[in-house]
């Protein structure tokens, strides 16, 4: 999606310094600050309280002095904003080690666009899948069943069939088990998430926290709601048994702090739950300044939490993009539906390529939700690596569903040993010839019975005396 710059704040990100993100800017007047490692927690919670106490609001409730955010992930510290006197306080503190100033993305550049059409209805989609997505809860015996939903749009073909040829935008079925992320937490980290929006009936979406100060949780830009609509809208989505989780940490103007994405990410980590049952979607990208976010990416992966991340739309190299160069995220970039890369001078939106890139998946006229529109009669199509990241998401959503918790390593052995190779046509400029594969139907694929092929094991996995999957 968009191009970015970085300083790593702790020794497992790159150290490299990157041009500026065309859109990204720093913050007036505010700052990271990093304690010195060591210091002793009463000594940062003196400093802290003193920050708190600064606190001066403006009429929109955004900060115009004082405290934003506090750090504990991946370094100790704290975002505010300072003027003059407060700032040389700061730098004469000796439990300081390190001021810096913060900085954004750049604004998403996807592309939303809508059509008029037949509306979905009960008529048009199989009955059995409309008893499926009713349910609460899917019992095993539904769950082992091979499903197929009609009327999809064409990325779920390419995600759920080997034999997949190029047909054009044409709507297609959706196989899947049954597995629809029953159990699991997907934290959808954007422009916030329209809960309005019709086309989320019947499946969990919920307001969890909002880092954003003068404006409310919902979208009120489009980019959020577009990402959450693959993954959790009743049409749409690929994981609609999921609990989705709006985390708001990029503004109406779809420009995401550094400070505010890394407290999100943060949150996450902490919030209540088992940390390889979490999701995180994240197709904000383009970073420039502090706090690193991709050090943030890392370090949550490292707590166990599944981090899915946007390669970026500008046809560059994506290790040169933050969080895309975070070590232990799932890095997506896309595909058309031609089985080649779209690129800026061809499609509405191209994709970043290379080494860093994980998995591809569609990325071209994908159908998804608005924020905008919320009349059902219209469909909604979206282009950019920011909505072939939320379908992996969803897919991993869907395999934690089937097998219970996994550590990221675990999930990308599944996700890379899974996904249909050497499809991709022309120039891979470095990347790896994969795009991403539910699974389902395979022998051996575990169709409702756990089953897998040598090929697509994830280490850590035996086979019980029943030929379930189970975890060391």
């Amino acid at each position: 999606m968009l191009l970015c710059a970085f300083i790593p704040l702790v020794s497992f990100a790159l150290a490299v310094v990157l041009p500026r993100a065309e859109g990204a800017i720093d913050l007036p007047d505010t700052y990271l600050v990093k304690f010195k490692e060591g210091v002793e927690e009463a000594v940062r919670e003196k400093h802290t309280e003193w920050v708190k106490s600064l606190e001066r609001l403006n009429d929109d409730g955004t900060v115009a002095r004082g405290l934003r955010f506090e750090f504990g992930l991946a370094f100790q510290g704290y975002s505010a904003v300072l003027d003059k006197e407060d700032l040389k306080v700061v730098r004469n503190s000796p439990e300081i080690a390190e001021i810096k100033g913060v900085g954004t993305s750049a604004p998403a550049l996807t592309y939303l666009t809508e059509e008029k059409a037949v509306r979905f209805t009960d008529e048009n989609v199989d009955p059995d899948i409309i008893q499926l997505t009713a349910l609460d809860n899917v019992t095993d015996s539904k769950a082992s069943q091979i499903l197929t939903e009609k009327n999809k749009g064409w990325n779920t073909v390419r995600l759920s069939k080997r034999d997949y040829k190029p047909n054009g935008f044409n709507n297609g079925p959706w196989i899947h088990d049954g597995y629809l992320g029953q159990g699991v937490d997907v934290f959808v980290l954007d422009s916030g998430v329209n809960l309005k929006q019709p086309g989320f009936a019947g499946s969990k979406v919920v307001d969890a926290k909002n880092f954003v100060r003068g404006t409310n949780i919902s979208d009120n830009q489009g980019h959020g709601t577009m990402c959450a609509g693959v993954i959790a809208g009743r049409y749409a989505g690929l994981s609609p048994k999921a609990t989705l989780h709006n985390v708001k940490i990029a503004d109406d103007d779809d420009r995401a702090a550094c400070d505010s994405t890394v407290a999100g990410i943060e949150y996450v980590v902490n919030a209540p739950g088992k940390n390889n049952m979490k999701v995180i979607s994240m197709s904000q990208t383009g970073f420039t300044g502090r706090p690193d976010v991709s050090t943030a990416v890392a370090a949550a992966v490292k707590k166990g939490v599944h981090v899915v991340v946007c390669a970026g739309n500008y046809d560059v190299d994506a290790c040169g993009v933050q969080p895309s160069n975070a070590p232990g995220a799932i890095v997506v970039g896309s595909t058309n539906p031609n089985n080649i890369f779209p690129t800026k001078q061809t499609d509405r939106e191209g994709t970043n390529v290379g080494r860093c890139v994980t998995i591809f998946a569609p990325g071209s006229g994908v159908p998804t939700l608005s924020t905008k529109n919320l009349d059902p009669n219209y469909h909604y199509f979206a282009w950019g690596t920011s909505i072939a990241a939320p379908q992996v998401a969803a897919l991993i959503a869907n395999r934690l569903s089937k097998v219970g918790a996994q550590t990221p390593e675990e999930i990308r052995n599944w996700l890379v040993g899974t996904a249909t190779k050497n499809q991709i046509g022309g120039n891979l400029r470095g990347s790896p010839n994969l795009i991403a594969f539910s699974g389902v139907g395979e022998e051996g694929a575990g169709v409702g019975t756990g089953r897998f092929t040598a090929a697509n094991k994830v280490p850590g996995l035996k086979k019980s005396a029943d030929d379930s999957d189970k975890v060391d």
